[in-house]
């Protein structure tokens, strides 16, 4: 394989066939690469007329090196045969792709960031996180009490992840929507799991830069883009875990997105999660309301429904469990969706007048009001 240096940026022109034979000899030079400081990578395919699930491999390990020094990898020049596997696989959602080298240098846009390194144009922002992108990276550990950075809080998940991978044996546990990569890591801290691949998924370039656990890989892609054959091009058997995503798809997209994860899995296969759902519709309608007013398509439904969900989309619920409770004060959800203060005094004074003030779910405060999420564990069998 050769390695071109083009200003700043490598350009490696990748063999003509990438699969197991030649994958070794790729990788090495590619890291090989990574280990002098390179931060840009443009791996040109005009010569490759055939890739594997061996070449995409070296692909995620290589960009998984490159993300953790800031740097990223690009491709160029795919023949249709080759794009065509990157479709298959999903990996067209996590690479960026140019048609040629002259217009991928072209469009290298760099900027300094307040610590002076560079960092490479990423791809705009979902709306589903739009309005929250300033609470993902750092400032997630420190949200909501620290919540989703607490070990304590994370264990009975933990737990029901460990049960799920005794009994499965899963080759692949993905996070699906797992931000800063706690659950994984507190997975690893409580034993070894030698030969299964652990990913974290996530939407937010921002919350997995700060998984900081050379074991897990990170995939950027949405949880309703991802694909088995992403997670794992040998189609070993898969395990999905889960905590607090599944209310990001709102009423109408709640179904489907259970429909479009069963569709991923095969029979037998466990989808471990843990997600808001209220025992009373009374509770679950409140917070329903003060998520319309914040103007946030969230939507929380309750156990009943959620459990009925889950079974008529190819789900067998075998346990449900509780799971520590979230506290969002309105000092929190203001920051996090940019409300006034006038806002929340609004929202405070109708959920107040239409539903009254219930210890544990919704209490009215000075500033605004408190208003605390119920999580239970829902340990899923695909049927």
């Amino acid at each position: 394989m050769d390695i071109k240096t083009i200003g700043d940026v490598r350009v490696a022109v990748m063999v003509p066939r990438f699969d197991s034979h030649t994958a070794e000899e790729v990788e090495t030079a590619l890291t090989a690469v990574i280990e002098k400081g390179t931060k840009k990578i443009l791996c040109d395919f005009s010569m490759t007329k055939y890739i594997s699930s061996a070449g995409l491999r070296v692909l995620l390990l290589t960009a998984k090196g490159l993300q953790k020094s800031g740097g990223q990898l690009v491709l160029c020049s795919l023949s249709s045969n080759v794009r065509e596997v990157f479709e298959i696989a999903g990996l067209t959602q996590l690479f960026t792709i140019y048609d040629s080298v002259g217009q991928a240098l072209k469009d290298l846009e760099w900027k300094d960031n307040k610590t002076g390194e560079k960092h490479w144009k990423i791809k705009s922002i979902d709306p589903r996180i739009a309005r929250e992108i300033g609470f993902h990276g750092s400032h997630w550990h420190t949200a909501h009490g620290g919540y989703f950075a607490n070990s304590t809080i994370a264990r009975p998940l933990i737990m029901a992840l460990k049960d799920a991978i005794a009994i499965s044996s899963p080759a692949v546990v993905a996070d699906l929507g797992a931000g800063t990569g706690v659950i994984l890591s507190e997975l690893l801290k409580q034993g070894q799991y030698p030969g299964v691949r652990l990913i974290n998924v996530d939407i937010s370039e921002r919350q997995l830069e700060k998984g900081e656990d050379s074991h897990i890989l990170s995939l950027q892609v949405s949880v309703d883009e991802i694909t088995r054959e992403l997670l794992d091009p040998g189609n070993r058997p898969l395990l999905f875990v889960m905590r607090s995503v599944l209310h990001y798809f709102g009423h109408k997209g709640l179904r489907p997105l259970l429909a479009y994860l069963r569709s991923q899995m095969k029979t037998g296969e466990f989808f471990v999660h843990q997600s808001i759902c209220f025992e009373q519709e009374c509770d679950a309608q409140r917070i329903n309301l003060l998520y319309q007013r914040m103007r946030v398509n969230k939507w929380f439904p309750t156990v009943s429904e959620l459990s009925t969900y889950l079974r008529e989309e190819g789900w067998t619920v075998d346990c449900i469990s509780p799971a520590p409770k979230i506290l969002a004060t309105s000092q929190d959800l203001a920051e996090r969706y940019q409300l006034g203060k006038k806002e929340i005094y609004h929202i405070r004074n109708e959920i107040s007048q239409l539903y009254g003030e219930a210890p544990g779910m919704f209490v009215a405060t000075p500033d605004g009001f408190n208003e605390y999420g119920q999580y239970k564990i829902f340990t899923c069998r695909a049927t």
